[in-house]
């Protein structure tokens, strides 16, 4: 059986990583090495890994340079053919890395595995560990694992075990980034090779209201929210240009490249990089696909200019356009954003196109009136209804 290498890049958190540890040594399967990577903490990180002795390999950078770098230096470090990095506020569950093992060891092929993790919190009264749930897990076949990813990030480190030959392959941590490095990493894997993944719960994620980043980029919990936003779109903007269009179809993609597209496959394969676009906020990179999409005619009839009708698949993409995490805040706000889809809409009437997006505002709605907003849902449903009959609507 191959044997792991864990990496636990910390900064100023002494506080947690002891915690973290200790549930890596407790594995039922252990793994061969642990290197904690310290990014330069002013804290006890030091003496707290040094309780560990000869267990845990602490590696001290000599100023802090980001969690990225962190990570390249613990993975050029790495002696075994699997990796596992863990982040220094979360805890795994004991059976973590032997679950992870065996799905990689029944699946060659498989370029890493990763399981579902639960969030917890600590109350800050009694100390004792609250767990909540796993937020984001959507449903997905084994080969939609890139498609589900490219649309939300729900697969963490901590969940996850990599052969080190693909880190190698896909190249390192984004150094420029100092937010999301693990979700562009994730893309890169899931687009380079196959993955195999378990609904299991194989470890905890702590929610916390400690700050984040590096020593030069410091942020509050209340501010995660906008640096995702703003460093998502960052991501899928490029991958948008990085990925052939192939990539947005599920499926297992070639080794050597691109995967032939006809007609069908082109059509939805623009709509799902539209909904990916949309769930990030790239307006403009997503009207562009829907528009592509809604031009193409003739795709089950040749030599016909009669525009297909979307399939049942390509309606189920569709339905997730606003199923975003970060919510529908800007077609609330934004009138320019609303009247730029109810455009496209009525440009991709002939194949349904606003009907199906108006479909998945339903929730959106019901979410707003239980949250006790009144007007955000009144202008919601006003904006579903323009959908769904794009060529009475004004503008």
């Amino acid at each position: 059986m191959e044997r792991t290498t864990a990496i636990v890049p910390t900064y100023q958190r002494a506080a947690y990583l002891a915690q973290c540890l200790e549930a890596i040594l407790a594995q039922t399967l252990a793994p061969a090495e642990i290197i904690v990577v310290d990014d330069g903490s002013g804290d006890e990180t030091a003496a707290t890994v040094a309780r560990f002795g000869e267990h845990v390999r602490f590696v001290e950078k000599p100023r802090n340079s980001g969690k990225a770098d962190s990570l390249n230096l613990g993975l050029s470090l790495a002696s075994h053919p699997l990796v596992w990095i863990v982040d220094d506020d979360d805890i795994v569950l004991p059976d973590a890395l032997a679950r992870l093992t065996a799905l990689l060891a029944e699946d060659p092929q498989a370029g890493f595995a990763y399981g579902r993790h639960l969030r917890f919190r600590d109350d800050p009264r009694t100390g004792e560990r609250v767990v909540l749930d796993t937020g984001h897990w959507p449903p997905h076949a084994p080969g939609e694992m890139l498609v589900a990813t490219l649309e939300d990030f729900f697969a963490h480190q901590p969940g996850m075990l990599v052969r080190k030959r693909l880190y190698d392959a896909v190249g390192p941590f984004d150094t420029a980034l100092d937010r999301s490095q693990d979700y562009d990493m994730l893309i890169r894997l899931a687009a380079a090779a196959p993955a195999v993944g378990t609904d299991a719960v194989v470890f905890l994620q702590r929610v916390h209201a400690g700050m984040r980043g590096s020593a030069a980029k410091r942020f509050s919990a209340d501010q995660a929210t906008a640096k995702w936003m703003a460093t998502d779109r960052r991501i899928l903007g490029a991958a948008r240009t990085r990925l052939p269009l192939d990539a947005y179809l599920p499926g297992a993609r070639l080794p050597g490249g691109a995967r032939p597209l006809d007609g069908a496959g082109t059509r939805r394969a623009l709509l799902q990089r539209a909904v990916v676009m949309m769930r990030k906020r790239l307006w403009d990179e997503a009207l562009s696909d829907l528009d592509a999409a809604a031009e193409m005619h003739g795709t089950d009839t040749p030599g016909t200019n009669a525009a297909a009708p979307l399939t049942p698949d390509e309606r189920l993409i569709l339905r997730r356009a606003f199923a975003s995490k970060y919510g529908v805040g800007d077609i609330v706000t934004d009138a320019r954003i609303r009247a730029m889809l109810i455009a496209a809409a009525r440009r991709g009437a002939p194949i349904g196109l606003g009907p199906a997006l108006a479909r998945g505002l339903r929730w959106r709605v019901r979410e707003a009136l239980v949250a006790r907003r009144p007007g955000e849902a009144l202008r919601i449903a006003r904006f579903a209804l323009a959908l769904r009959h794009p060529t009475r609507a004004r503008g």
